[in-house]
């Protein structure tokens, strides 16, 4: 396979996924961290956008209809065989609070290094200041920016029960997930 994908359905616990279980998540997990599938890379140069996890991407749609509804959507599709594992399907039936242990994020910049939007073109649409985006995610930009500068430094860390924290420092997951073994084979 080139991308990470075709794996068996494992059945996940959804009370422990709900309380965020780090031992149900580590079960879980078969992620890969973006770049290591050399050939999972799309014409735009994007690595691994299919078959490693959903992504919360911006809603381009901004004119009406089912597409509309919300600010954000998911695409890209998870690991899971028979799943949506590509680029262009979108699910547009999520809010922004929606999480799943396959859901993931991507932090990227424009290719001509000029500065990003923030918000998405319906935020922008709405008129939405960008403390409207903190307060949903519940923490600001520079508590992010002190999390990762933690991380890098290594002292990033949180009370078991923290969540939000273990999230922001990239450790939700707890000490047991590993990364899929790309070179295994897949169970039929």
């Amino acid at each position: 396979t080139k991308c990470n994908g075709d794996h068996k359905w494992d059945g996940p616990d959804m009370s422990k996924v709900a309380r965020r279980d780090p031992k149900e998540l580590a079960r879980l997990w078969k992620g890969v961290p973006s770049g290591s599938q050399p050939e999972c890379v799309s014409d735009y140069g994007v690595a691994d956008l299919p078959a490693n996890n959903d992504e919360v991407v911006a809603n381009e749609h901004t004119h009406g209809g089912f597409e509309d509804k919300f600010a954000s959507v998911n695409t890209g599709g998870p690991w899971y065989k028979g799943v949506r594992n590509q680029c262009r399907p979108k699910i547009y039936t999520h809010d922004e609070g929606f999480y799943y242990y396959y859901l993931g994020f991507r932090c990227c910049a424009a290719p001509d290094g000029a500065a990003n939007e923030p918000l998405t073109p319906h935020q922008i649409r709405d008129k939405w200041k960008f403390d409207r985006v903190e307060r949903l995610a519940r923490f600001t930009t520079e508590e992010m920016q002190e999390k990762l500068k933690l991380k890098a430094e290594g002292k990033c860390s949180c009370k078991a029960s923290d969540n939000l924290c273990k999230t922001m420092c990239g450790t939700l997951l707890g000490p047991n997930a590993k990364d899929v073994d790309l070179k295994a084979p897949r169970e039929p």
